[in-house]
């Protein structure tokens, strides 16, 4: 069974969110990504409930394969290196209103007078709400591989074969402390 952690709220696929709590105060945000600090630490403890959950369940089904899927992790990478993913702007919607993001509190992508970028794939966003294409990407590829699901779905010896061929890091990456 997979279980998905929440990504970062305070970032990620929602620079809407970026736009509505936007804040004056240079503090609210994490000098390495531009994620709003708050929204992060809340998606922190979100997951590190879930994982002492898990943890229980695994002690009563000890013969069902519980991965807890780092999701906030994996996406993390994106902002830290965001040109490994050949992305250029990772807080900002492909598909929206405009502004500093992307996103405008009165458009949407889709309705009313709203642009669409010229490249999607250089953009963590798709819509402010959704991650692009590459970014998606990028995430399936840190879990597929194992290094943001725990145990790595690479060393269950039941996965399936074809994720050898995508390389595995057995070693689970830690970008955050919970």
């Amino acid at each position: 069974m997979w279980f998905p952690g929440t990504s970062q709220l305070g970032v990620s696929q929602f620079p809407r969110y970026l736009t509505i709590f936007k804040s004056d105060k240079e503090e609210d945000y994490e000098p390495k990504t531009g994620c709003l600090r708050w929204m992060n630490k809340f998606s922190r403890y979100h997951n590190k409930l879930l994982m002492k959950e898990l943890k229980k369940l695994r002690k009563l089904h000890p013969g069902v394969t519980i991965i807890y899927a780092d999701n906030y992790g994996a996406a993390m990478e994106i902002f830290l290196s965001p040109e490994q993913y050949g992305i250029e702007d990772p807080l900002v919607a492909c598909c929206g209103g405009g502004g500093p993001y992307g996103v405008s509190p009165t458009t949407n992508c889709g309705s009313g007078e709203y642009t669409v970028c010229n490249n999607p794939e250089k953009y963590g966003s798709w819509d402010g709400f959704h991650p692009s294409e590459a970014a998606y990407r990028a995430i399936a590829m840190g879990l597929l591989r194992g290094a943001y699901t725990q145990p790595s779905i690479a060393s269950i010896p039941s996965s399936c074969p074809q994720l050898a061929e995508l390389g595995s890091s057995v070693e689970p990456k830690r970008l955050y402390d919970f």
